[in-house]
């Protein structure tokens, strides 16, 4: 079935390279620093949206709004009562923590992470924090604008997320070509 909204999860971690959601290179885990790449996060959405994201986050039909949920691991960053806190002030969120140990139900910024790595990290010499944060920059740039997805239909998550949602209902969702891509 072909989607009918935007994506209504988020998901966020920190890895050993300690980059989130937004991909800030930070030396620490801090409930400060998730809030801060939520933050980012929504920032970049609305930037995107070009309108603020709560307006997309209500049901037309209802006029209730449906937000978006954040899934994380059990890191005490994420319980932390400033993180609590802070979600509860929101109405366009709601937090879910996954099961303790299971980072399988994490699974798609955990991908992330692998593909970061193997994609791009490992295939150059990192030499400090602000050379990783180009690369992490780099790299999503890539991921979003110009490497196709093959569980979006082999199109670009950029394009996915900024088309709007009756647009979503009626895209193409037949993988396409190299060659149609590398015309894109």
């Amino acid at each position: 079935m072909a989607p009918t909204r935007r994506n209504r999860v988020w998901q966020t971690d920190f890895s050993e390279l300690k980059i989130t959601l937004a991909c800030p290179v930070t030396s620490t885990k801090t409930w400060r620093e998730a809030l801060a790449a939520l933050k980012d996060a929504r920032s970049a959405a609305e930037d995107l949206l070009e309108r603020p994201l709560i307006d997309d986050l209500i049901n037309p039909d209802t006029g209730e709004i449906v937000p978006i949920v954040i899934v994380t691991d059990n890191g005490p960053c994420y319980r932390a009562a400033g993180f609590a806190r802070y979600i509860a002030s929101r109405d366009e969120f709601t937090h879910v923590r996954t099961r303790h140990r299971s980072p399988e139900t994490d699974g798609v910024i955990e991908r992330f992470y692998q593909s970061i790595k193997y994609e791009h990290l490992y295939r150059h010499e990192i030499q400090d924090g602000p050379h990783l944060s180009d690369h992490v920059e780099q790299y999503r740039e890539i991921y979003n604008h110009r490497r196709p997805h093959e569980a979006l239909g082999m199109e670009f998550p950029i394009n996915r997320y900024t088309s709007a949602p009756d647009q979503e209902n009626t895209a193409d969702t037949t993988p396409k070509t190299k060659e149609s891509v590398s015309q894109a």
